[in-house]
């Protein structure tokens, strides 16, 4: 089933089908219940999540359900992936625009996949996605509702420092 609601995202929003409905959202408070959706999961994955935030609340104008669902894939990816490293860290702060980045410290992804991380399909072990699950949609999807928002995604991914996911939405969309 979320492979097929995946596969129906990914090409509505490829096709253009799908618009932005910008509203005012409390980003913090989205981030926060995103995080309380994945509770059970992280808890039955023995993983702890921290959120520090530069705001208490911080009003965007966004779509709220796409940006949910770039956040939802983000910490989906962070459970499935940071396992091992039994931490996920997420930050949301300002520097020349909203920075929200999310870090797990589980597996490292290779230099080479860096840069084919948000493709469609992409996936950095084969011989995982049975055992995680999905198709190499969630990222691409994310990718592609920041860009609609005019906002930025790459990935870091270094031992040590873990893979950290950063988002970064320009100042106008503070309301």
């Amino acid at each position: 089933e979320g492979l097929i609601q995946d596969l129906f995202d990914y090409t509505k929003l490829m096709s253009g089908e799908i618009t932005l409905h910008r509203k005012q959202v409390d980003f913090v408070k989205l981030i926060e219940q995103m995080v309380e959706e994945f509770y059970p999961l992280m808890e039955d994955n023995e993983l702890h999540c921290s959120f520090d935030s530069a705001w208490k609340s911080l009003e965007l104008a966004v779509d709220p359900d796409l940006m949910a669902r770039a956040v939802q894939n983000l910490l989906s990816n962070a459970v499935k992936y940071g396992k091992d490293g039994k931490q996920i860290r997420i930050c949301l702060q300002e520097r020349d625009g909203i920075v929200l980045s999310v870090t797990n410290y589980g597996l490292i992804i290779p230099e080479e996949s860096l840069d084919m991380i948000f493709e469609r399909f992409y996936r950095v072990d084969k011989a995982r996605s049975r055992e995680t699950g999905g198709a190499g949609l969630g990222l691409s999807i994310t990718r592609n509702v920041i860009l609609m928002h005019h906002g930025a995604i790459r990935l870091s991914s270094k031992e040590g420092e873990g893979s950290t996911f950063t988002v970064r939405i320009p100042l106008n969309y503070i309301s």
